[in-house]
This record gives structure tokens, sequence and C-alpha cells, in this order.
């Protein structure tokens, strides 16, 4: 990247130095710009690969965090929604909770959007579509500071923000001791 900004400079340089030989220098200008936006487009796409990555080992990390606090009379797993013949997928749930009175779906991100607020109400609303179910209680999960317009949208939504594992596990007990049901014992919390 040195070395374009280099000859980004030069181009500058020369076009400064000679009116004369404007046109090359913004050609040369022109070229070394064009280089500059493809390797920004390529060191753009390297971070979204990461983001993924990193984002989907955040989902599985607390997919096993609940598995870990809520036992073995819950099952935590990955969901995908697909159409009729299989051919697109219309919904992904990074966490579908069931147990004894509860089924919870867990969207999992980095840092809340108002998009990924709307992206959980219209799974929940697939997953009710295509199993017959309600969801109990729909859950997204950020580690990542909340904007007051996410949370309105949640609120809005009967989305219910959290900002760790433990909270999800909150809203499971309570909701199983409202229904009597009997729900994980959160023991070993912090």
């Amino acid at each position: 990247m040195d070395e374009v900004y280099q000859k980004l400079m030069a181009g500058l340089e020369q076009l400064a130095a000679s009116p004369r030989e404007t046109r090359g220098g913004l050609e040369a200008l022109a070229r070394a710009a064009s280089v500059i936006l493809h390797r920004t487009g390529e060191v753009r796409s390297e971070l979204g690969r990461w983001g993924m990555r990193l984002g989907r080992s955040v989902e599985w990390q607390v997919r096993e965090k609940l598995r870990s606090l809520l036992g073995e009379s819950f099952r935590v797993r990955r969901a995908e929604l697909w159409d009729e013949r299989g051919e697109h997928r219309l919904a992904e749930i990074d966490a579908v909770v069931r147990g004894p009175g509860v089924l919870a779906l867990v969207s999992v991100k980095l840092g809340a959007r108002v998009e990924d607020v709307e992206e959980l109400a219209r799974a929940a609303d697939i997953y009710r579509e295509r199993t017959g179910e309600e969801p109990d209680l729909k859950i997204l999960f950020s580690d990542a500071v909340v904007p007051e317009e996410v949370a309105r949208a949640a609120r809005e939504a009967g989305i219910h923000l959290v900002r760790d594992e433990w909270e999800i596990l909150d809203l499971i007990v309570e909701l199983a001791r409202r229904r009597r049901a009997p729900g994980p014992s959160p023991t070993g919390r912090p």
C-alpha cells in the first residue's frame, strides 16, 4: 500500500510541477487511484470474510454456553428455514432453545441494528408458519452497546435484548416459573 501511495504522491507532484504535462499527470493519477480503489476493495472483502467467521464463532459459543447453562432437559440448535421446494433459504435462527414449557428463538449479533430486529421478527413469523409453533421468547443477543433506536424497535416487536447468556437463562427460568414448568436450575452464576 505504501508503494501505491508513493506513486500517487509522485503523480500529484508531477502535476503541480509542470502544467504542460497535466494530461500525462492526470492519467498517472487516474491509474494510481484505480489501483488504490482495487486494493481497498480487496481489503474490504477480506474484512467481510473475517467478520463472517467471527460472527459464526460467536454464534457457536453462545449455543455451547446455553447448552451448558440449560442442561439436558433443553435442546439448543441452529435452524435454517427454506421454501417449500428447498431452493431458497427464508430465514436463519442462530439458536432455537426448546425445553419444558419454553420455545425461544435467539439471534446473535456482534452489533445489533434495527435491520437485525426486523430480521428476527420475520424469522419468528416464518418459524410459526413452518412449524405451527408460537415462539415464547424472541431474543436478540449482542455484547455491544445497543443504540436507542434498536432498543425501541426491539421493544415494539416484543424482542428481548440481552448482552450475555445469563440474561437468556434468566428469561427462560422466569418463563418456566410463570408456567410452573420445570426450568433449568441456574447454578454457578457469577
